[in-house]
């Protein structure tokens, strides 16, 4: 009988791919897959979720971030503007085909534009009060903060949009 671990692998040796953890102690002898590399989509699509969230905490969210919510993306999502701000604070669409509808319901007209300079496509102008609709499609992958132009310092009247191909946590 050899001591020879299944698949014929001794300890303190490495495959490609493994990572023996510890010298000596309670580790010693195993192994990991690991995880960190770059033909793992895995990783590859675990990174893009965090540069997103990265962004998003950047890019000055008025609403705090940092919170235990996911934003999924969907095709399209509304954010309603009423007369104590926006909601959702933060909505997350697909590249290339997402679309966000920004609904009026106030009694006033709103002016929502983008707060940077990356997203021209929320440079929406004037929405008439009542239940007007003005929509923004969102072609490439990015974080978009907006602002009502009528109040642009008010909290209540800022939002993000992340535009992303899987969810974010953090919101």
């Amino acid at each position: 009988m050899t001591d020879e671990p299944k698949g014929g692998v001794r300890p303190g040796i490495t495959q490609p791919g493994w990572l023996a953890t510890g010298a000596g102690g309670v580790f010693e002898g195993m192994r990991h897959p690991i995880l960190l590399s770059m033909r793992n989509p895995f990783l590859l699509t675990t990174l893009t979720l965090l540069a997103v969230a990265a962004l998003e905490a950047c890019g000055g969210s008025s609403d705090g971030g940092g919170g235990g919510q996911t934003c999924t993306p969907v095709t399209t999502a509304t954010v309603t503007i009423g007369a104590t701000g926006v909601s959702p604070k933060v909505v997350c669409v697909l590249p290339t085909t997402g679309t966000v509808r920004f609904n009026n319901a106030d009694t006033v007209a709103h002016d929502i534009e983008d707060s940077g300079t990356n997203c021209p496509q929320l440079n929406l102008g004037s929405i008439p009060a009542g239940g007007n609709i003005t929509t923004a499609t969102f072609p490439t992958v990015g974080v978009c903060n907006y602002h009502d132009q009528v109040a642009p310092t008010n909290a209540a009247f800022q939002g993000t949009v992340g535009v992303t191909s899987g969810p974010v946590g953090g919101y």
